[in-house]
């Protein structure tokens, strides 16, 4: 027994002081610190997640100086910010990107927002894009104007995004949309404005600028963009929520659930088979498809903790599509990976 008595009493007091230090510094404080920046590195990587494949696709456009072949990425980006081919092309060098977790329509489900500062820190950030995640990675203003060349865009306090381009030297668009809860983008006005000769005012009807537009009074103009945003002048708009930015390229990769291998068959027969496929690192279930020729694509038949499953209402002599997916929950939302996909024909 006396072996163990003195480092009992060095635990002891060792609790003890750690006890009384937790003790003299206020709840408050202890929140806001270490406590709270491990939960929220916590959550923020487990968010980050879902959005694995157009961080990655950023990180390559940093690697590559922001210049990719055919200018376009595989998420819908064109180009990669207003910068990319007159800043950064030029300026290679320059390759301050950032990104932010916000939840910008208050569902409990943070959106994906890149931006980049201006040349002082004091300056309105250009945001590059706004991406939400429904069953895959979505660019939310995809009903309103393209992110990219020429394009800015704001985030504001009532959950207005509000995207801003040019058409050239005298011709400026805004486009205001806000998110539903379910994520889908919902486009609530588009205003134009155009300087040349005489400054002249419009109310967009579509995306299309070739639509017919309904002339604005300046005062109207105005009056739609503080109703829309909160502020008045269109030039000056700024995102007024707190953005905590991070630099995109010190962020390690963030992989998300990897596709089904050796996806295969086994025990076919005219109207059965079973479809089997090697378990994915993180996956909690998977999800199965089938095509469908009527409705023109892939719908659910069945899902699955297992790593094989028996299918009977197949046809003989028939070709059926399958795809098969991992399914995980980090976060309220559901997490999917990589399909595989496999055709097969049933014997006569």
């Amino acid at each position: 027994m006396k072996t163990f008595e003195k480092p009992l009493r060095y635990r002891a007091a060792a609790v003890l002081a750690v006890l009384l230090l937790l003790s003299s510094i206020p709840l408050s404080v202890l929140c806001t610190t270490g406590l709270y920046l491990f939960a929220e590195a916590t959550d923020d990587r487990k968010a980050l997640r879902y959005y694995a494949e157009v961080l990655a696709e950023y990180q390559t456009a940093i690697r590559n100086d922001f210049y990719r072949e055919g200018n376009r990425f595989k998420n819908g980006l064109r180009y990669v910010g207003a910068a990319c081919l007159e800043q950064k092309y030029c300026n290679p060098t320059s390759n301050d990107l950032y990104y932010a977790l916000f939840d910008i329509n208050q569902n409990g489900f943070p959106e994906l927002i890149v931006g980049e500062p201006g040349k002082k820190q004091t300056d309105t950030w250009e945001l590059y894009g706004v991406y939400t995640y429904t069953d895959t990675v979505k660019v939310v203003d995809k009903n309103a104007a393209f992110w990219g060349y020429r394009t800015h865009a704001t985030i504001h306090k009532n959950g207005t995004i509000a995207v801003r381009s040019h058409e050239g030297a005298y011709d400026t668009a805004w486009v205001f949309f806000k998110l539903n809860k379910d994520d889908q983008p919902k486009r609530k006005d588009a205003l134009r404005r155009c300087t040349y000769q005489t400054e002249a005012y419009y109310r967009l009807k579509g995306d299309d600028r070739s639509d017919a537009d309904k002339a604005l009074s300046e005062k109207a103009f105005r009056r739609s963009i503080k109703s829309l945003t909160g502020q008045s002048k269109a030039d000056r708009l700024k995102t007024d929520v707190d953005l905590q930015w991070k630099d995109l390229r010190s962020l390690p990769t963030v992989s998300t659930l990897a596709k089904p291998e050796h996806l295969r068959t086994r025990d076919v027969t005219p109207t059965a088979l079973t479809l089997c496929w090697k378990g994915v690192r993180g996956a909690k279930r998977y999800e199965i498809r089938r095509y469908d020729d009527v409705q023109k694509k892939y719908v659910t038949v069945a899902q699955t903790k297992k790593t094989s499953l028996r299918l009977t209402d197949l046809a003989p002599d028939a070709a059926a599509r399958f795809a098969v997916r991992a399914c995980s929950r980090p976060l309220k939302k559901v997490l999917y990976g990589k399909t595989a996909k496999l055709t097969v024909r049933t014997p006569v």
